[in-house]
C-alpha cells in the first residue's frame, strides 16, 4: 500500500493544473494508475484501474488563448479517440473490425 501512495502522491505532484474562465483548477492531463492484487493467502489475483481524465471543453466558453487554447484541442482530440476505441470495444460487430486504439496517444 505505501508503495502505491508513493507513486500517487508523485502523480499528484506532477499533475498538470491550469485555470481559465469556466474552472479555477482544471486538470490538463490524463493520468492512469493501475494497481495489480494479490491475495497472499488464496492466491486470488485481480487488477483495479484508477482513471482521470483530464475535462472536456468548449474553447469559446473557456475564453482560452495561444497555448492553452492549443493543449484544449489536443485534449478533445484525445477525449474523442478514447470514445471512438470504447465505442468499437462496445459494439459486438465493431469490435470484429478495427479498434483504432493508435489514433491517440491516450488509447496506445
Amino acid at each position: 500500500l505505501g508503495d502505491a501512495m508513493a507513486v500517487l502522491a508523485e502523480g499528484t505532484r506532477n499533475r498538470k493544473v491550469s485555470s481559465h474562465q469556466l474552472n479555477k483548477d482544471s486538470s490538463r492531463s490524463h493520468c492512469l494508475m493501475t494497481l495489480h492484487l494479490k491475495d497472499a493467502n488464496t492466491g486470488c489475483t485481480g487488477r483495479i484501474s484508477l482513471v482521470d481524465l483530464a475535462g472536456s471543453e468548449r474553447l469559446k466558453d473557456s475564453c482560452s488563448e495561444g497555448a492553452m487554447a492549443s493543449e484544449t484541442g489536443h485534449i478533445n482530440r484525445s477525449l474523442f479517440a478514447l470514445g471512438n476505441v470504447i465505442s468499437s470495444l462496445s459494439d459486438a460487430r465493431r469490435r470484429q473490425g478495427h479498434i483504432p486504439y493508435r489514433d491517440s496517444k491516450l488509447t496506445k
